[in-house]
């Protein structure tokens, strides 16, 4: 999985961060990296039970997918009937995602980083237990956060 891959390079671009690296490019892509990989995982594991295991992320389904989870949907999910509906796990995957999102927001806009190094491998680590967490749970778990994150409510 791609997310697997993310997590490796967010890693990786934490341990080749300078300490006084002018515009802290490593800690940028690192923190960023560790939202993609939750942002992956959870596409692909929406696709998985149409796609198999082992698909191309060129996939005409990944292609649709990717778009439609979008941060609308995501926000829709931090609300009480979201908590109720889910078990733990997936309302920790989505939580993690929402405050990895806000920092990989933070990492592309803001000018001054602020963000510490101790911080994003916390990050890091959170994202690939969160991950790790979200794909042991049953498919129909998986499933029915797809639905209640791709389709809109009227």
């Amino acid at each position: 999985m791609l997310s697997s891959s993310l997590i490796k390079v967010a890693r990786h671009d934490l341990s080749n961060a300078a300490p006084y690296d002018e515009d802290d490019v490593n800690l940028r892509l690192s923190s960023q990296c560790a939202y993609r990989a939750m942002y992956h995982a959870l596409c692909e594991s929406i696709a998985e039970p149409y796609c198999g295991t082992h698909f191309s992320p060129a996939h005409p389904l990944l292609q649709r997918i990717y778009p439609a989870v979008d941060n609308i949907s995501l926000r829709r999910a931090d609300k009480s009937a979201f908590k109720a509906a889910f078990s733990q796990p997936i309302i920790e995957f989505i939580s993690t995602m929402a405050t990895l999102k806000s920092r990989y927001d933070i990492a592309a806009h803001s000018a001054p980083f602020p963000i510490l190094p101790k911080c994003i491998a916390k990050d890091i680590n959170t994202a690939e237990s969160s991950i790790a967490a979200f794909l042991d749970m049953p498919l129909k778990e998986r499933q029915k956060l797809a639905l209640y994150l791709l389709i809109n409510p009227r």
